[in-house]
This record gives C-alpha cells, sequence and structure tokens, in this order.
C-alpha cells in the first residue's frame, strides 16, 4: 500500500501472476531495436528514498493525457509522462509488441539512469506496465495498473485504426479536413477529437 497525501494506492498483484495472464502479441523473429521516447518530467529530481514516477497512457492517447495528475503527484515524486512508440511525439514503427514496449521503456529508464521506478499505466499502458514488470522486476519499486485487468479482451478498435490508415495526411490543410475524413467511419465527436491529438504537423507538412 502507497499513501501519496489523502490517496491510497493499493498494489496487490505479483509478476508471476501478471506474467501467467498477460495476453502479449507474439515476438517478432527479428529483433527490433528500442525506441527513444518522447517524455515530459515534472517536479524536482528524487533523493535516493523516493523512486520516480512513470506515467503511462492509454491507446490512442499521450502522456499529456496524465496533465492534473502527473502535476498533483509531482508535489510527491519526479514525474515522468511517456509517449508510448506510435503515440504522441514518441517514433512511428510498423511493429509495436508489448515486449517492444517494455524494452522501449526501459532504455528510457536507462537513459535517465533510473534504477528502480514506480509504474503507472492505464489501459495499454496498463498492459504494457505489466509487461514490464514480468521483463524486468528489479527495476521495478510499484506497479499501478488502472482499468485494464489481467485478461484478454475483444478487438474493438480495429476499425478505428483501419479509418486513420486510410486517411491521407499529404492532402489535409487542417485538423478539420482530418476530422471530415474520419466522419464516415467514426461518427462520434468526442472519440474523433480524442484520436486528432495524436496528429502533429512535422517538419514535412505532414
Amino acid at each position: 500500500m502507497t499513501r501519496v497525501g489523502n490517496l491510497v494506492i493499493h498494489t496487490a498483484v505479483l509478476p508471476s501472476t501478471i506474467a501467467r495472464h498477460l495476453n502479449s502479441p507474439p515476438t517478432s523473429i527479428f529483433y527490433n531495436p528500442p525506441m527513444q521516447l518522447h517524455y515530459q518530467i515534472l517536479g524536482d529530481k528524487t533523493s535516493a528514498q523516493t523512486q520516480p514516477l512513470i506515467l503511462l497512457h492509454g491507446l490512442f492517447g499521450s502522456g499529456d493525457n496524465w496533465g492534473t495528475v502527473a502535476k498533483n503527484f509531482s508535489q510527491h515524486y519526479q514525474v515522468i509522462s511517456v509517449d508510448l512508440r506510435n503515440h504522441g511525439k514518441s517514433p512511428h514503427s510498423d511493429s509495436q509488441t508489448y515486449t517492444e514496449m517494455a524494452d522501449d521503456l526501459l532504455k528510457l529508464c536507462d537513459t535517465l539512469c533510473l534504477d528502480r521506478i514506480h509504474l503507472v499505466g492505464h489501459s495499454l499502458g496498463g498492459k504494457v506496465a505489466m509487461q514490464f514488470a514480468t521483463q524486468f522486476p528489479d527495476r521495478l519499486e510499484k506497479l499501478i495498473v488502472v482499468d485494464m485487468a489481467i485478461r484478454a479482451y475483444p478487438d474493438a478498435y480495429t476499425h478505428m485504426i483501419d479509418a486513420m490508415m486510410a486517411v491521407d495526411l499529404s492532402t489535409m490543410q487542417s485538423r478539420g479536413d482530418v476530422d471530415k475524413a474520419l466522419l464516415s467511419k467514426i461518427p462520434h465527436a468526442m472519440v474523433r477529437q480524442f484520436l486528432l491529438m495524436n496528429l502533429i504537423k512535422s517538419d514535412v507538412n505532414h
């Protein structure tokens, strides 16, 4: 149990339990080197007695989703909000397995010289956090999983991914244009607006 201000967090799942139930895509026979993830840091550098807190967002999100939560936790911890691969400002890859995303996170920890961390993951980030716990238990101080159980989930997002992949961004002039292109496949405006948070104009106008 961990207490942060008036908030009490219970962590009761052991890495061995996670390893038996985590539904991870098969590992590719080809080695894909870890990516350098984009991140933001809030709060002062932690002492040897207080480990940093890393926050992982959910599917289609980014580290910015943790804004208010990160600010509140930064009063007690150094907080690092991360963009997972293919999300936010992190690099893109054709491959996105939980093993690879856990490797990405380890690379970030090594880059920032973090020996042990408190790790919070929401939704997709929760599965990445559980995978990290099974691969690198010696780097983990506490594991906190939000809105993600240790079970397989039905596929409910493929149509959204297909809709986004079908958009020719080279012909789009604004977020409004992309929103209109997604309308027929994704009718809910709030869902489209959430997806568009990942749309960032690059140096080559894409």
